[in-house]
Order: structure tokens, then sequence, then C-alpha cells
């Protein structure tokens, strides 16, 4: 970092490693220097909100979130991330706005297909999930995400058991 001072991205990459270690006061901080150094930082705001969140911060959360998905609206991570925050915060309307527009980026997201439907069952619309849950088993296999695919079968298993 000694030789790049001013650069944004090496405070994100070090404040990414810290969230790694669980460090999250400093991550922030290398988080909040690196959008400080570069407003424009999409990843820097996305890793700000993720600690911001963990940290139930979550007002200045979502304002990242939102300044980050606007920087980057084409990426599809962003969007998943941003959507399960909101699903998190009980916001399922504003969730399923982000689900939806990450896999309009990427229909055959097998993680994001899986995600969405996970939050579309814990909504109570158990057919549209299981849907989903295969078109996302589907793109696994396809995928060859083999451990993925295992979770979604396990998953769709669960969801036709009687309560």
């Amino acid at each position: 970092m000694a030789a790049q001072p001013n650069k944004a991205t090496p405070r994100n990459d070090l404040g990414a490693a810290l969230r790694n270690l669980g460090r999250i006061g400093e991550a922030a901080g290398h988080f909040q220097a690196a959008i400080a150094l570069e407003p424009d930082n999409a990843m820097a705001h996305l890793n700000l909100a993720g600690v911001l969140a963990q940290r139930a911060q979550f007002d200045e959360a979502e304002r990242e979130f939102r300044t980050g998905t606007a920087l980057v609206p084409d990426h599809v991570l962003a969007r998943l991330a941003f959507a399960d925050f909101l699903a998190s915060r009980e916001r399922p309307a504003e969730a399923e706005e982000q689900y939806r527009a990450a896999l309009r980026l990427d229909p055959d997201h097998a993680d994001g297909c899986f995600q969405f439907a996970q939050a579309l069952a814990k909504w109570g619309r158990t057919t549209e999930a299981e849907g989903l849950a295969r078109r996302a088993l589907q793109s696994a296999r396809a995928a060859g995400q083999d451990a993925l695919a295992r979770e979604i079968s396990r998953w769709l298993r669960q969801q036709r058991r009687p309560p």
C-alpha cells in the first residue's frame, strides 16, 4: 500500500482481506478510505455495504448497496447481494426486484436462481420457488457445479416433506 498511497484498489483489497479474517471494523475503515480516494469505486461501496450490514448498520448498508449497484447496474453478484440484504430486512417486493434484475442479466445463474427460490419459499410462494429451484438445479448441473446441485436437490426434497 505504501507504493500506491492514493490508489483505492489496494485499500479495497486490504479491507477485503481484513473482512475475511473477521476484522470487520478495520475492514470498514479501509473500504471508507478507498471510497474517499475514488468515490466511484463500486466494489468498495459494495464491500462496505456488506460489513455495515454485518455490524447491523442497516440504513448505511442500504445506502452503500444502492450506490454500488447504481455504479455497476449489470453486476449480477452485486444485485444478488443487495437482494439478499433486502430479503433479510423483510422487504420482499424490493428484494424480488433485485433478484429479477440479476436473473435478467444471467438467467442461468444457478446460485442466483437458488437464492431467489429460497426467498420465494420463505415468502410462501412455494410453487414458484420449486420451479425456480429446478431451474437452478439444471443450471448447476450444466455448469458442473456438483456441490451446489447436491445442495439444491436436498432443499427440493425437504420442500416436499409434509410438516
